[in-house]
């Protein structure tokens, strides 16, 4: 037929109509890694490095500023530095929560969210104010007393009562400021609970300071008993409130468990340097 002999084969026709070029794969640049499922992206990696680089600055830091302020003589000198080394680390974490937060502030996540983040956040301001405050201490006690600790200066009681308030301040300013923004019941009783005790935990630094100048007009068992109440109950009931949490399968960040574990370590670290130096103080070391 004409069609047959002289026209376009059909056949081919609709195969040529079906074939497809094949798709190209894109070049690899040589000098990128192949991004994988496993790899995180490029910017998870610059956050984790910047991250860890904040860290050692603020362990640092704080580590030089406890240098600089230690002078414990006699027998608490054999823990001072073990002390020094351990209260670096953990304060120091507690400063790069306050960096972390200003960080997202700055990209306007939130932060805190979490109780854990606030107690974080909680634990690093108190510890930028207790640093401030220890070197103005420092810094008074060598140029007016010699220095002479000025807790045992009787002259200088109301500035040193000055110091300690501004600290607690900042600790109910806080932990009031965490009542009203933690979602949950529980945790927000026990924040709530924190501001409240504040003014008891500075009653009771009052007392050990009282104590050290007249000992014999305050009994060790007063001195033992606020203590136990400042460093155990609180601590007690927060691990009450995180196996609650463990128990209902509850979600947080990596944060919230990391503002936990940053204010146990403190308290322990709080709660070592006041046996120590009540042991000390009454020779029992």
């Amino acid at each position: 037929m004409r069609h047959a002999a002289g026209g376009i084969d059909a056949g081919r026709l609709c195969d040529a109509c079906a074939a497809k070029p094949e798709a190209t794969a894109p070049a690899l640049n040589p000098y990128q890694p192949p991004q994988t499922e496993e790899s995180p992206p490029p910017r998870q990696l610059r956050l984790a490095v910047v991250r860890v680089l904040v860290w050692i600055a603020c362990v640092g830091g704080v580590l030089a500023v406890h240098r600089l302020l230690l002078r414990s003589p006699g027998a608490v000198s054999a823990f001072s530095d073990a002390y020094a080394a351990l209260g670096s680390v953990v304060q120091g974490t507690a400063l790069a929560g306050v960096v972390l937060a200003a960080a997202r502030w700055r990209r306007k996540e939130r932060f805190p969210a979490h109780p854990g983040e606030w107690l974080w956040l909680a634990t690093g301001m108190i510890a930028a104010t207790r640093l401030v405050t220890d070197g103005l201490r420092d810094v008074i006690s060598r140029v007016a007393f010699g220095g002479r600790d000025l807790s045992l200066v009787p002259s200088t009681r109301s500035l040193d009562i000055a110091l300690v308030i501004s600290t607690y301040v900042c600790d109910v300013l806080v932990f009031a400021a965490a009542a009203f923004a933690v979602r949950q019941r529980a945790w927000r009783w026990w924040m709530i609970g924190k501001a409240i005790a504040a003014p008891l935990a500075a009653r009771f630094v009052f007392v050990q300071m009282a104590w050290r100048i007249s000992p014999d007009e305050i009994s060790l068992a007063t001195i033992l008993a606020l203590g136990t109440t400042g460093f155990v109950l609180a601590p007690a009931l927060l691990l009450v409130l995180v196996l609650v949490d463990i128990s209902q399968r509850r979600w947080y960040s990596w944060t919230h468990w990391a503002g936990i574990v940053i204010y146990l370590c403190n308290v322990a670290g709080v709660t070592f340097r006041f046996v120590v130096s009540v042991l000390a103080f009454s020779g029992w070391i």
